[in-house]
Parts: C-alpha cells; structure tokens; sequence
C-alpha cells in the first residue's frame, strides 16, 4: 500500500491489493440450483473448479438474492456445489443471482 498527499488530502492507493483480489477472486457462472426437501436448503452447482465457495445471501419477503464468490479456481473444466441455508422456507421467493440480477430456475434436489 503506498501513500501519497496531495493538496493537504491523503490519497491512498492500493492498487496492488485491488490487482490481486481481482485475480484470485470471481464470480462463477451458476449451471445449477436445487432447493432441498427442508424447503431451507439450497445447492448451487457452479462452474469452478476445487476452488474456494463463499456465498452472500440477502433474503427479503420476496426474493432471496445470492452472490457466490469463488476463489482460488484452477480454472478446469468441471463444476463445485454450495450449499446455503434460509432463515425460513423459501415459499413463494425468487432466487436471484446476485452477480447478473438474472432470476434462477430452481429444480427439486435429492436428499
């Protein structure tokens, strides 16, 4: 991180940081969603590759938006699976990639 002043401001610059971050971490495309029996459950297949899943959900009375973030993917063909759990049953809401805005397709999963 380097810093510099610049008319009495700070500019802090931390390109590097933002470099690396934006190299190791990515939003996967999402092939696949199954909503579990427990109607809390939902696994997303993704396309990544042994990489690092972490999931950011934001649920409201309608729609239950997810972010997967993928880090360290080794970029092969082949696909991971994530798992998250809701607050509550998913009902009547929509699943929404929260990386495209685009409203997923949801099929019943296996227990």
């Amino acid at each position: 991180m380097l810093a510099m002043k610049r008319n009495g401001l700070s500019v802090v610059l931390v390109v590097g940081s933002l470099l690396l971050l934006a190299a190791c971490s990515t939003n996967p495309e999402i092939d696949e969603v199954f909503l579990r029996s427990d109607s809390v459950t939902i696994e997303f297949g993704v396309n990544a590759c042994n990489a690092d899943l972490f999931a950011e959900v934001v649920e409201s009375d309608t729609t239950v938006e997810v972010t997967i973030t993928a880090e360290n993917d080794t970029t092969d063909a082949c696909a991971d699976l994530i798992a998250i759990t809701l607050d509550k049953p998913l009902g009547d809401r929509q699943v929404v990639n929260g990386s495209t805005g685009e409203v997923l397709d949801i099929q019943p999963g296996e227990d």
